[in-house]
Parts: structure tokens; sequence; C-alpha cells
């Protein structure tokens, strides 16, 4: 592992351990749906985040997540 990838690493780690306990259960199952999604509904969270993020929307849950 580089130090750019062990730094992301701790970096994404540092973010979910501020995270509330609501935020977290958000998260873990957010992340759940993601690792198990097909490739193609994977691209498309994916660039539903990306969307959300880039929006500055910074309120946890303004995204749905269709498990379909």
């Amino acid at each position: 592992m580089s130090n750019d990838e062990r730094g992301a690493t701790v970096r994404a780690l540092l973010a979910f351990a501020d995270l509330r306990k609501s935020e977290e259960r958000e998260f873990i199952l957010t992340m759940n749906l993601l690792l198990r999604a097909s490739p193609k509904k994977r691209r498309e969270m994916i660039d539903q985040f990306r969307e959300i993020s880039s929006s500055g929307a910074n309120i946890p849950g303004n995204y749905r997540v269709d498990s379909r």
C-alpha cells in the first residue's frame, strides 16, 4: 500500500469515526448496498454520490438509494 493509499484510508476512517450513530448506521447500510450492487448499479450509485458531493449538500440522507 502506497503512502497516498494509506493516507486516503486513514482520512476515510477518521471521517467515519466522526459520524454520529445515526450517520454511522446510514453509512454502513449504504456501503453494504454499494458492495453488493451490480457493476452497473454501482456506477449509478457512485455518480449519485458525486452529484450530491459536488452540489455542496452536507445533509446526511440527502440521497435515495434504490436497493432493487
